[in-house]
């Protein structure tokens, strides 16, 4: 999710009035948690998609948007390769979609992900923004699957309904400090997992082991200097 967030900045950073940079844009629509999006009938249908993009734009078959460094979103939708090719390896798949519908679920694609971005000016519309899309991940997304990912989204709405609670929410700001703000919010985060000490895998702190016996530890990280982390503040 964080690198979900991190793609979706460096499209706008990168961005050249209304048009992107297609490395970025295509990482961020490769992204499992967009490519894997339910928005049609079936989530196979936005990953199919997002591979024809891709093929098109790196040029396998002569189109407008092929091999082109930065493009704007409507030179990209009016390129009816992208339709016609997804409509045929869906119906191999046996999945029945229309011209209309391709062009529609692009069109969503790039307002939930890139377009509704390009405006926000100030903290209200980042929350607003960013809630949106929260939603769309929680309704049509897999993130589910994952049980850490619940934990994570939990926070990610309080960190959203917070930013847009504030005093300034409706102050002008330059949108790269929103983002800086943004990111440093997140990184002071910390999520608690709870679990059963009867059953499963524990995860813990190393301070809180001792004392307790164990069949089997794994360490996943570890520096010789710092037994467990220390937080100095020097004056």
């Amino acid at each position: 999710l964080y690198v979900l967030f991190d793609l979706i900045l460096k499209s706008q950073e990168k961005r050249s009035g209304n048009t992107y940079y297609t490395k970025d844009y295509l990482s961020l629509l490769r992204h499992p948690l967009v490519k894997n999006l339910e928005i049609g009938k079936d989530s196979a249908i936005t990953r199919v998609m997002v591979h024809k993009i891709e093929e098109l734009l790196q040029g396998q078959e002569e189109t407008s948007i092929g091999g082109s460094l930065f493009l704007s979103l409507e030179e990209i939708e009016a390129e009816e390769k992208i339709y016609l090719r997804t409509q045929e390896v869906l119906q191999n798949m046996d999945i029945l979609i229309n011209f209309d519908e391709c062009k529609s679920l692009l069109l969503k694609l790039h307002e939930v992900f890139f377009k509704s971005w390009e405006d926000v000016s100030d903290f209200d519309r980042f929350s607003t923004t960013f809630l949106e899309l929260l939603n769309i991940l929680a309704e049509k997304s897999k993130i589910g699957n994952f049980p850490f990912n619940l934990k994570v989204v939990e926070k990610l709405y309080k960190v959203g309904q917070e930013l847009g609670g504030l005093t300034f929410s409706r102050e002008k700001f330059n949108p790269n400090e929103i983002w800086d703000i943004f990111q440093q919010k997140l990184q002071a985060e910390v999520i608690s997992f709870t679990g059963s000490p009867l059953r499963g895998t524990q995860i813990l702190g190393l301070l809180e082991t001792r004392s307790l016996s164990f069949e089997n530890v794994i360490i996943m990280d570890l520096n010789e200097a710092v037994l467990p982390k220390l937080k100095i503040y020097e004056p």
